[in-house]
């Protein structure tokens, strides 16, 4: 593979043998779509929940997840909490290691055998 444009990758011609017979593998370019970096920010999960912070230590972090399962309710804190999980897996995975970390907890002690004690 070699590089023909700005995202431009060249594949050249290729033989080989597949179940006896030789086969012959024409060149061609493809578009370069892997990892470029990070695009531009569309979606803001943090500011929806109530001083949740990736930063802060267990019990706070726990605290605000509590506060915005009272204020949303368990789907949606559980989707906040995944999309987190997803967003940072990349770019941070000691952040991402975290909010898997809380989301797990939250669907340990709020989750569907556990009842709905809390929220909608």
């Amino acid at each position: 593979m070699s590089k023909v444009g700005k995202d431009v990758l060249r594949i050249p011609p290729k033989t080989f043998r597949r179940k006896g017979k030789l086969i012959h593998r024409k060149g061609y370019e493809i578009k370069d779509v892997g990892a470029p970096g990070r695009g531009p920010k569309v979606i803001t999960v943090t500011g929806e929940m109530e001083n949740y912070s990736l930063k802060a230590k267990q019990n706070s972090r726990h605290r605000a997840i509590l506060k915005t399962l009272r204020k949303h309710g368990y789907i949606s804190t559980k989707g906040k909490l995944w999309a987190l999980v997803q967003l940072f897996k990349r770019t941070k995975p000691g952040y991402s290691k975290t909010a898997r970390s809380d989301f797990d907890w939250l669907v340990k002690n709020y989750g569907l055998r556990a009842g709905f004690p809390l929220g909608k």
